[in-house]
């Protein structure tokens, strides 16, 4: 049986159904969570630990994305060097000038650095093809990258000494 006593804005409820008597002020007595206001202190402490944790997955998502990002422009830089230094090679192995020794060097492409190796050599089989092998390494970090090219050549055939 419920009954408001004082005339201040706080209900009571008197609870009958116990074996003594009092009054309880409904302030203590648990309502629905449709009537409640505002969040409770584990409430938000624990959405605060799932956004953090999701802002650290998403953080290191982006730190992959830009690593992967900066690995494909060496690629690329790569790539293009490579064949600018097999049209070169080509040139040079046409002309006689490629020893068999080869040729090393290094080329700074915006802030990185490739380091070449280029050799050829007279197939054994047949005097008139070389074959051009091309290694274009860098470093990324810790990590090192390689790109090989191997090629055949066709040489230049040489004036004969009867003509």
């Amino acid at each position: 049986m419920t009954s408001p006593i004082g005339s201040n804005s706080r209900s009571w409820k008197l609870e009958a159904g116990s074996r003594n008597f009092g009054v309880v002020p409904t302030s203590y007595i648990l309502l629905p969570t449709s009537c409640r206001r505002g969040l409770t202190l584990i409430e938000v402490l624990l959405s605060t630990v799932i956004l953090a944790v999701g802002a650290v997955f998403v953080m290191q998502a982006l730190a992959r994305i830009s690593y992967a990002h900066l690995v494909a422009e060496d690629q690329r830089s790569a790539s293009l060097l490579a064949m600018s230094k097999m049209a070169e090679i080509e040139l040079a192995v046409r002309a006689g000038a490629l020893s068999e020794k080869g040729e090393q060097g290094h080329v700074r492409i915006g802030l990185q650095t490739f380091t070449w190796d280029a050799t050829s050599a007279a197939l054994a089989d047949d005097p008139t093809r070389a074959l051009v092998h091309l290694t274009i390494s860098w470093r990324r970090g810790d990590a090192g990258f390689e790109r090989r090219l191997d090629t055949i050549l066709r040489l230049p055939l040489e004036p004969s000494a009867s003509s």
